[in-house]
């Protein structure tokens, strides 16, 4: 018999051991250890490694539950047979297979020592050496990435700090001149609008950098939500005090320049200045409220978790979630329109200022500080402004045309003059001149006929003077002649 059969043997051998209780007979036990003693002197050591442990006896609580003492001492004298009958068979086998089983090579029976199981063990090993590897790497890098985002977000919030400083350094600006009662164009010129610029390039530097990194912890994006927070409201409130102080003085600064001593060249350049400093000032404000904004949306973003990571115990981010959602719907809509609604106006309000007289006062009766008053006062001092720029080209096109009538009527006055001395003159020579002349000759002439020559240039010069009074009566009587004809043509027509 094979080790396959014994093998066999011992698996339906556990099944009944299996199906019947625990319970063993004393006479029953004190056999079967007399079995299991000859068939181990007998069997060897290859006998041990095939035969399998003899099952122990049924309880006899479960059997007789039901049928009682009689079919419990029935039911283990079955037993008995049955499990002699097996050690017999098992004892036959072990004989006939002893030489068989020493013959075999113990080495290819021991799993422990095959090199395919080796070669799993150590497979196995050397997994489990890279999960750990791979976890501390992952537990490093993200380490390491969480620190490199707290750095990012320190930057930033640094660079937040200086646009406040900067902010803090016009509204002084702004306060002091204002505080001085000066005009507007006397205003010293401020020249820290470079500062807020640097400031901003800086904070879109790393605001790029904090973007690219991995969220913060919860804990310090409270403490830095809250600080971007307090700075971007503190930029907010100065920048809309500059622009409402400028809004004011912008309304009366031109009737001040008008009023000045300075030269119409020096008014034209205090204009000027103003508008430019003005538009540095709302850019400026404009700028550095939009950048702290973005920068606290960028740290707010960095509370949301996704969806994968999402946990229901973590209530803190939704309550950093909750405070901050108020805040941006209301006081940031808030602040923007009143960004908005004051740089709007303060240009317009220039502008009209800048075109305008101090003669157009077109404000309502009724409350005339009212948004709906102010609006209206500009568009009718923007129509004022067309109208009477229309005005002024009308005048002027009229102008011209007359000057131009002018000018017509005397160039045909001259034509006709020159008309008339050339029919009273006729035509002149090919030199365009009326009298002929000789070259002097480079002989000597006598003395009597240089007298002649010079009475016949006295009488030359006569002549001429002569002929000159006779053109300018000629000259006198057409022009006559000509208003004569003239009013006989009015007449006539």
């Amino acid at each position: 018999m094979s080790i396959d059969s014994e093998a066999s043997i011992a698996q339906i051998t556990d099944r009944d051991d299996t199906s019947d209780s625990l319970w063993q007979h004393p006479n029953t036990q004190t056999a079967n250890d007399d079995e299991q003693t000859k068939k181990d002197a007998s069997g060897g050591d290859g006998a041990i490694a095939a035969t399998p442990t003899p099952p122990r006896a049924p309880n006899a609580t479960d059997a007789t539950n039901a049928d009682g003492e009689a079919k419990k001492a029935e039911f283990v004298k079955r037993f008995q047979e049955k499990l002699r009958l097996q050690v017999e068979a098992e004892k036959k086998a072990s004989e006939a297979t002893e030489e068989e089983i020493k013959a075999a090579d113990v080495e290819n029976d021991t799993p422990e020592k095959s090199p395919e199981n080796s070669d799993m063990v150590n497979g196995a090993i050397a997994t489990h050496k890279k999960r750990v590897d791979c976890a501390n790497g992952k537990a490093k890098e993200s380490t390491s990435a969480v620190k490199a985002q707290r750095n990012c977000a320190d930057e930033v919030l640094d660079s937040m700090s200086d646009i406040e400083k900067a902010m803090f350094q016009l509204y002084e600006y702004i306060k002091v001149q204002n505080d001085s009662k000066k005009p507007l164009y006397m205003w010293a010129t401020f020249g820290g609008y470079s500062s807020v610029n640097v400031a901003l390039l800086d904070l879109h530097d790393k605001a790029i950098e904090f973007e690219e990194a991995h969220r913060l912890p919860v804990a310090n994006a409270r403490i830095l939500l809250s600080r971007a927070t307090q700075i971007s409201l503190a930029v907010s409130q100065m920048a809309v005090f500059c622009m409402g102080v400028m809004g004011d003085k912008v309304t009366s600064c031109i009737d001040e320049v008008e009023e000045s001593d300075l030269s119409a060249e020096g008014k034209d350049k205090a204009k000027a200045l103003i508008t430019k400093e003005l538009k540095k000032l709302l850019k400026t404000c404009a700028k550095a409220t939009d950048g702290v904004y973005v920068a606290l949306d960028l740290l707010r973003s960095s509370l949301h978790v996704e969806e994968s990571s999402q946990n229901l115990d973590i209530s803190i981010i939704k309550d950093l979630i909750a405070e901050s959602t108020p805040r941006k719907s209301w006081l940031r809509s808030v602040t923007e329109v009143v960004l908005k609604t004051v740089m709007g106006a303060a240009v317009s309000i220039a502008a009209v200022q800048f075109y305008s007289t101090s003669s157009f006062d077109l404000a309502l009766q009724t409350n005339p500080f009212g948004t709906y008053s102010q609006v209206i006062t500009l568009v009718q001092r923007a129509q004022a402004v067309t109208n009477l720029t229309g005005e002024i080209y009308s005048i002027k096109l009229e102008d011209l045309d007359q000057r131009y009538k002018e000018l017509e009527a005397a160039s045909e006055s001259h034509g006709l003059r020159i008309d008339n001395l050339v029919e009273a003159l006729g035509v002149p020579n090919a030199e365009g001149t009326y009298y002929s002349s000789m070259p002097k000759s480079d002989c000597e002439a006598p003395s009597s006929i240089q007298k002649i020559s010079a009475e016949a240039d006295r009488q030359i010069q006569r002549l001429r003077s002569e002929l000159a009074a006779m053109r300018k009566n000629i000259h006198r009587m057409d022009i006559r002649l000509m208003k004569r004809l003239d009013k006989v043509d009015r007449h006539d027509s």
